[in-house]
């Protein structure tokens, strides 16, 4: 379980730097493709293998030197995330194939946490949307009653054609406000997360479970749009739908 008392406080020197790495990835890689990222990593394979000597595979501890500081001591959690990311042999070599694929996979990464920070930022601004309206409306009240009006007839002239229609749509508007609120205050899920829905609901997702799994390629207020793994499928699927149903991130 997780200690909601240990969450980490994030300091304004944090704040900066995360806003100067998207900065980075805007300005370097907003233009890049898939295939211009596999032909640099052979391209930078190949220099690092002049470092090797005569051999034609890369030895990994050409890499590992990136995982030191500048005072000489090891970073074990970057050592430990770069050996899963590129996954050397038994004899601690590195082959081009490795290399590409995980450079492949690191661009894949970095496209997938672009678009989840793009789309985070748009759900913010629709959420700051609703609050400045509501924000108006109190203020709005508040003007007219200091101009002397009685806002309260106007009101109840309002609720009584909001009661009416909510009798006419209640349905359909509770599984909407349900939805919007899934995804902008619980957000269960991200774009690039592979997710469940329904399922045989045991607490362990087994194999063949996890091989009926969703790819999520888009976020909006309303709809996700997934891709089916076994068959390459997308579907546009509303939010309401996923707040009634069993949802298991697989990330």
């Amino acid at each position: 379980p997780v200690n909601k008392a240990d969450d980490n406080v994030i300091s304004l020197s944090d704040i900066y730097k995360f806003r100067k790495a998207i900065e980075f990835m805007d300005r370097n890689i907003q233009d890049a493709q898939r295939d211009d990222c596999i032909d640099k990593a052979e391209e930078v394979y190949n220099n690092l293998l002049k470092l090797c000597g005569n051999s034609n595979i890369l030895d990994y501890n050409v890499l590992a030197v990136l995982n030191q500081s500048e005072g000489g001591f090891l970073d074990e959690l970057q050592e430990r995330a770069m050996k899963d990311l590129f996954r050397p042999d038994r004899f601690n070599q590195l082959s081009l194939v490795a290399f590409v694929q995980g450079c492949d996979s690191l661009f894949q990464t970095i496209t997938f946490f672009r678009a989840s920070v793009g789309n985070a930022s748009i759900l913010d601004s629709y959420l700051e949307g609703v609050i400045n309206c509501l924000y108006g409306i109190v203020v709005g009240i508040v003007v007219i009653s200091l101009l002397g009006f009685n806002p309260w007839p106007l009101l109840m002239s309002l609720s009584t054609i909001m009661v009416t229609t909510a009798f006419a749509v209640g349905p359909t508007v509770s599984k909407t406000i349900e939805g919007i609120m899934l995804i902008v205050v619980m957000r269960p899920y991200d774009i690039g997360d592979r997710i469940i829905l329904g399922g045989s609901g045991k607490e362990i997702v087994d194999p063949v479970e996890a091989s009926k799994s969703w790819f999520v390629e888009d976020i909006s207020l309303f709809t996700t749009t997934l891709r089916y793994a076994p068959t390459n499928e997308v579907a546009m699927v509303s939010n309401g739908s996923i707040c009634g149903s069993r949802l298991v991130d697989l990330a």
